[in-house]
């Protein structure tokens, strides 16, 4: 196998070092993440896990291991483990510029959707990743936008 799917239209090369991170919910099956981990390794990938179950925190599986990984020059594609709401008790302390920067492809359900969109928001950047189909309203206002950037991300003009 020559390439690794992660979602329909989205792939990376086999050997693609991968990050599971956990900005929002915990696992609950432990065993899971493992399979998980292998179903990935057997792909072809190289996994890294920056989950660890011990260190979850009520319903949170974690805090921001997703800037470590970003941070990592091995990794290239970064996963959350679980959506849930968590991410967005962390976005006010991301580095959005050296996220951003970094690269890499961020894969996940509303975690990393949130941080699409705060990534658009802060830096411009466009979402690269599953969510990266989603729609982003266009500015209605006849006159230029006070805030063009964060304006991108949710209009109300």
């Amino acid at each position: 196998m020559t390439e690794t799917l992660l979602a329909p239209d989205i792939h990376v090369p086999a050997g693609a070092c991968v990050a599971i991170v956990a900005p929002g919910g915990y696992a609950p099956d432990e065993a899971a993440v493992a399979r998980g981990i292998a179903l990935l390794e057997a792909q072809g990938c190289k996994v890294k896990s920056y989950y660890d179950h011990a260190a979850r925190h009520q319903r949170f599986g974690a805090t921001d291991a997703g800037q470590q990984a970003a941070a990592d020059p091995e990794v290239q594609v970064v996963i959350a483990l679980r959506g849930a709401y968590g991410m967005s008790r962390i976005l006010p302390v991301l580095n959005y510029e050296a996220l951003a920067a970094s690269g890499k492809l961020f894969v996940g359900y509303s975690d990393i959707t949130a941080l699409h969109l705060a990534l658009l928001a802060q830096t411009g950047a466009p979402p690269i990743g599953p969510s990266k189909r989603l729609p982003i309203p266009k500015c209605r206002s006849s006159s230029p936008c006070a805030a063009p950037t964060a304006c991108r991300a949710s209009c109300r003009c």
